[in-house]
């Protein structure tokens, strides 16, 4: 297969034109609805959901379940739960039916201390594992909730228990947005100013893939899982609710097209191809550091077209080289629903950066090919949130464990910022290296 229709399959599922799924979405809405879904337990009456698919739920059978005193509730529930409520409510709206809940009529059968705990223990899940939930106002809310309204009921040990929780994890929280990637030391580069290009030729290949590694990662283990609910990154008016997964979005653009234009700089054949070496290196490096959203950006900034037609100074690039890369492009490719891809993806050990593209396009097939909402907007299409779940579970995952890498200046201040060219100044350039029906002797002259 040549470079360039790998280049198209490439471009064509890259981050910033990843809605592009959304083409053969409307046939698997149809397939959804054929396929039988996915039971949702509730304590509803059983008169009432006789007639409901299943699957389907209102919040407030949603709420029953989380907090049913009939059984042990399925984690895997809670968790599908917590990690896409925000798709259908608010979490203001989510303590408000807590709380109903909790506060239990006298003529319920339910036990009213047992509802109390469960409803505490589910408060409490939901602090420990998404603080991120609790705005300002809403934490207010809770603490008068804690330290007035579970004491006057009796609950003074299950008080106590939820205040520890919540300001534990607020001070964490707070911990983790100060120790995040230091900004760039500018008197550092004042005093010794060095271009990116500079310090991708004056520093090894290990140091650039792991600060390059660092700099994704901070954005990566950034991303509230909440930021992927409801395709609010591919929406412009939206857009700013995703802020994380946009800016790895951009970097993942940025990389791609510096790779291109540190090539696409050097005038002499000579130097193109000790690039594209470089950059082959580079990527095998990245690969190593288990950083596929590096390595895809590598892949994707050397099977541009402007870098791709360069055929001369590819020529000269050792044949090993050039079979490792072609081993890269092969991997990140999307055919099979990106199979081998998602082979090593799973395979490779924690720590991992993975390329977001690919969940990215899962989570617009799963948006696009079934409704949110069951029985004209009553229900609410909990199979649909399961699915999403699997997705956000397994990025959560490759969040959970981070890289022991520390920033090294100035190189990591420099990888910050990529000056790079756009595609149409990438390919003018491109033309004038190596320009049509050229030959390998006007190319060296």
């Amino acid at each position: 297969v040549k470079l360039s229709i790998k280049v198209q399959n490439l471009c064509a599922t890259s981050l910033g034109l990843i809605l592009k799924a959304r083409e053969s979405a409307t046939n698997l809405l149809k397939q959804s609805l054929e396929k039988k879904p996915i039971a949702t337990k509730t304590t509803e009456d059983e008169a009432v959901r006789s007639g409901w698919p299943e699957g389907a739920a209102t919040l407030n059978s949603l709420v029953q379940t989380l907090t049913s005193t009939e059984s042990i509730v399925d984690r895997s529930f809670l968790q599908a739960f917590m990690l896409t409520y925000r798709s259908f409510t608010t979490p203001e709206r989510l303590l408000s039916k807590l709380m109903e809940r909790y506060n239990v009529p006298r003529s319920a059968r339910e036990d009213k201390a047992t509802v109390q705990l469960r409803v505490c223990v589910t408060i409490k899940y939901w602090i420990e594992n998404q603080i991120r939930d609790f705005s300002p106002e809403l934490v207010d809310q809770l603490r008068l909730i804690i330290e007035q309204k579970l004491p006057a009921d009796g609950n003074e040990k299950v008080s106590q228990m939820l205040q520890s929780a919540l300001d534990s994890c607020i001070q964490s929280h707070s911990n983790a947005y100060a120790g995040t990637l230091m900004p760039l030391q500018t008197s550092v580069i004042v005093d010794a100013p060095i271009s990116p290009t500079d310090m991708l030729m004056n520093s090894t290949e290990q140091d650039i893939a792991e600060q390059l590694t660092l700099i994704s990662w901070d954005i990566f283990s950034s991303i509230d899982l909440h930021e992927l609910l409801n395709g609010a990154w591919s929406n412009v008016k939206t857009r700013h609710t995703a802020p994380h997964v946009i800016s790895l979005i951009k970097r993942f653009n940025q990389i791609s097209f510096w790779v291109a234009s540190t090539v696409l700089y050097s005038e002499s054949l000579k130097e193109r191809s000790m690039l594209i070496s470089r950059w082959i290196n580079i990527a095998a490096k990245l690969r190593a550091l288990n950083n596929f959203d590096g390595l895809m950006g590598v892949v994707a900034g050397l099977t541009l077209s402007p870098i791709d037609r360069l055929k001369f100074s590819k020529s000269t690039v050792h044949t090993d080289l050039m079979e490792q890369f072609e081993g890269f492009v092969a991997m990140m490719q999307p055919t099979n629903n990106w199979k081998l891809y998602r082979e090593q993806l799973a395979a490779a050990p924690l720590p991992k950066i993975p390329y977001l593209g690919m969940y990215l396009t899962d989570l617009i097939y799963i948006g696009d090919g079934n409704p949110d909402t069951l029985q004209d907007g009553k229900l609410i299409n909990f199979r649909k949130r399961q699915m999403v779940f699997k997705v956000l579970d397994e990025i959560a995952v490759q969040q959970s464990k981070p890289y022991g890498i520390e920033p090294k200046q100035p190189l990591t201040g420099c990888l910050l910022g990529l000056p790079a060219l756009t595609e149409d100044q990438l390919y003018d350039l491109s033309l004038s290296r190596e320009p049509r029906g050229a030959t390998m002797a006007d190319v060296l002259s």
